[in-house]
């Protein structure tokens, strides 16, 4: 018999509610729901990957173009020279010292990092005070409050020049190598320089992950991700184009011949630091570098920044290259050398 009570309808309804609010997810509903969330996963991962390394080159580019300011604003007032640090040899005078000569010489502060501190502590042993360690200074001796060159007078040349640290370390830059070559006597030489091994710690190449410097006392080779192309001017008479001042470093020795795994080629260690790290070939960026394989950010003489992903010893130091520095004066680069 039909009946129309309205408590009966209620109860019924209410006891259907129940039924679908109590009834969970089937296994392979489940299934399906984790299959789908781990599709989209492996779907956006790598383009989140992309975008931060997108990000962080961006930032290496803002960082190698404010070194060209810094750089521009140094050559305005020591006429039009980007900095060249004095080395004096001993007992003589600044003056008497030959162009080739000074430019070969560059490394012996400490690399690139004495561009902002002289006193870079050599390893473990010599830092009992937890300084970070780094290249040597071999005229510093034993004096820990020296913190000038050779000529005692001249104070790090960039140091009231730069102001915002953070712009020294790359953010896409996972290790620093240095080379016992910054630690040797006046008279260190390419010629010493290790090949890049692919070893993170071995007995003759250290390794670092490098961070910003605290202070300018805190700068040193390890926290620096750039090399320097020193001997040239922002207004020199014997470069045709625009060339690289300052920009992305390999995890070589990148020291006059020796820069983006150039002359490691022709040692004898049976690695060849361009197939140690990675490199298609000696002079190119290998896949242990900053941004891998691809190339590296470089700010230029006229003061654009952009990413080279050429091969810049070939374009820039090669009498073949497009770009070669010596396109007017054919010694040019005999005046000219990279240090890290």
């Amino acid at each position: 018999m039909r009946t129309n009570n309205p408590q009966t309808s209620k109860c019924s309804q209410d006891s259907r509610t129940q039924l679908a609010r109590g009834r969970g997810f089937t296994l392979i509903e489940l299934l399906v729901v984790i299959a789908i969330i781990a599709l989209l996963i492996g779907i956006l991962l790598p383009a989140l990957g992309k975008a931060r390394e997108s990000a962080r080159n961006v930032k290496c580019l803002a960082n190698v173009r404010s070194m060209g300011t810094v750089m521009a604003f140094y050559g305005n007032d020591f006429r039009s020279w980007y900095p060249v640090m004095p080395v004096a040899g001993s007992g003589a005078a600044e003056s008497s010292i030959s162009r080739a000569t000074r430019i070969n010489q560059q490394q012996l502060y400490g690399g690139v990092a004495g561009l902002f501190n002289t006193f870079q502590q050599l390893d473990t042993a010599d830092n009992p005070d937890g300084r970070p360690n780094g290249y040597g200074n071999p005229f510093l001796k034993n004096d820990p409050k020296r913190f000038f060159y050779r000529d005692a007078k001249t104070s790090p040349l960039l140091a009231k020049y730069l102001d915002n640290l953070a712009i020294l370390p790359c953010p896409s830059d996972r290790e620093d190598r240095f080379y016992p070559v910054h630690k040797g006597s006046d008279n260190a030489s390419d010629s010493n320089c290790p090949a890049y091994t692919g070893s993170a710690n071995g007995t003759t190449v250290f390794s670092v992950q490098p961070k910003a410097p605290r202070n300018l006392a805190d700068v040193y080779s390890g926290n620096i991700s750039y090399l320097y192309i020193v001997g040239l001017k922002t207004d020199a008479s014997d470069q045709l184009v625009a060339v690289p001042i300052w920009g992305d470093e390999s995890n070589g020795a990148d020291m006059g011949t020796y820069a983006w795994y150039g002359n490691n080629n022709n040692t004898a260690d049976p690695l060849k630091g361009y197939k140690a790290a990675q490199s298609p070939k000696p002079g190119t960026f290998g896949k242990v570098d900053n941004h891998g394989v691809a190339g590296g950010n470089y700010v230029f003489s006229d003061g654009h920044a952009e990413f080279v992903s050429y091969s810049i010893t070939d374009t820039f130091f090669e009498k073949t290259g497009r770009f070669f520095i010596g396109a007017i004066k054919s010694d040019a680069n005999q005046f000219v050398r990279t240090i890290d």
